[in-house]
């Protein structure tokens, strides 16, 4: 009767004895995370001061790099470009003084004094059209009493019977092949610009007029051309006929 009240009492002793281990384990368990999260944090903390940053603020990402520590010894002197990369300065085509004439603290007048720094400034200056009145001089001969009146031409800022200028015709063109205006559009610019009126009519006749100036200059060109190649191919020729004369 003993032994059997013994034997069954002996699993409840098991189960006692296991629940407290069981207690114990999750106390050391408790205790042991505790210990983790304060040396965690003392880690961040450490790691915080050799970074240079507050304890509580973020991580820097891990793409950033490090301080570098400073380095020892004297700096060493810097390496010489071979080219300079720097802005060029242009030459100016005025200068302007800029100076305090009184202290802004006492009002005392101020006199003297050097340049400390320059300020380039790059502006565009709009001048008003230059119109040129060419007065034709007739002049006779004592000798033979012919008269003689001088011809214009490009030298003289003169093409063909128009009125504009070889300036003039290159921005009109300029500004209708290359980008593509309109005359009205370069009527308003001329007008906007330099300050001077000038009809449509004229504007497509200047156009003409640098038009029929390319064509002749494309078939004078052609007909060099076509020259140069007869020529070439008539010295070609002669050469061949002469290699068959000192064969046979």
């Amino acid at each position: 009767m003993g032994s059997e009240k013994l034997s069954r009492a002996e699993p409840y002793r098991i189960v006692e004895r296991l629940t407290r281990e069981l207690e114990q384990s999750r106390a050391e368990n408790a205790r042991l995370r505790g210990e983790v999260d304060r040396l965690a944090l003392r880690v961040e903390e450490l790691e915080a001061e050799l970074a240079g940053r507050d304890p509580g603020s973020p991580r820097p990402p891990a793409w950033v790099k490090k301080n570098a520590p400073p380095r020892g010894g004297p700096k060493s002197p810097r390496k010489q470009r071979g080219n300079n990369f720097a802005r060029k300065r242009g030459v100016p085509t005025r200068q302007v003084m800029h100076a305090v004439e009184a202290c802004p603290s006492c009002g005392c007048a101020l006199r003297g004094g050097s340049v400390k720094r320059h300020r380039e400034v790059i502006e565009l200056v709009v001048s008003p059209v230059e119109v040129t009145d060419h007065l034709l001089v007739e002049r006779v001969c004592p000798k033979c009493e012919q008269a003689f009146t001088p011809t214009l031409g490009v030298a003289d800022g003169v093409v063909g019977r128009r009125r504009f200028g070889p300036r003039l015709l290159a921005l009109i063109t300029l500004w209708h092949e290359g980008s593509r205006m309109t005359v009205r559009t370069i009527q308003e610019q001329l007008e906007t610009l330099f300050g001077v009126h000038v009809s449509l009519g004229a504007i497509e006749g200047a156009l003409h007029t640098v038009s029929a100036g390319v064509r002749v200059e494309s078939r004078r060109f052609e007909k060099r051309s076509a020259g140069a190649r007869l020529s070439t191919a008539t010295r070609l020729a002669g050469a061949r006929m002469g290699r068959t004369d000192m064969s046979g």
